[in-house]
This record gives C-alpha cells, structure tokens and sequence, in this order.
C-alpha cells in the first residue's frame, strides 16, 4: 500500500509532460480521479514508466546480491 500510494502522487509532482490534462486527460497514476473516458487516462506516463522501472531494477540488483 505505501508503494502504491508512492507512485500515485508520481504524475501529480511531474512536469507537465506527465499530468498533461486537458482533451487527452491525465495518465492513470494521477492523484485525482479523472472520468476515464480519456485517451490518457488508462496509459502510463513516462514519469510513472522510469520511476517503476527504477524500482523494479532495484528489486531485481537485491535479488542478485542475495
């Protein structure tokens, strides 16, 4: 839950780039609900993507030391 709660609040800390807003919508890890029936709001962000990826990538290096 506090991972989630982690990368909820990713978009809404970004740049514009990731809570876009407007006629596309903000992505799905936005902080707020949005209607859903946007283009964006059933996609990742790029912000969202790095910062998942920067996580899973430390599970995994743990992992390996282990």
């Amino acid at each position: 839950l506090k991972f989630q709660a982690f990368l909820n609040s990713i978009d809404s800390i970004s740049t514009a780039e990731c809570r876009p807003g407007g006629q596309a919508g903000n992505y799905i890890m936005f902080s707020s609900a949005t209607s859903g029936d946007r283009p964006n709001n059933s996609k990742f962000s790029q912000c969202s993507i790095r910062n998942i990826s920067n996580v899973l990538d430390a599970i995994d290096d743990a992992k390996k030391r282990n």
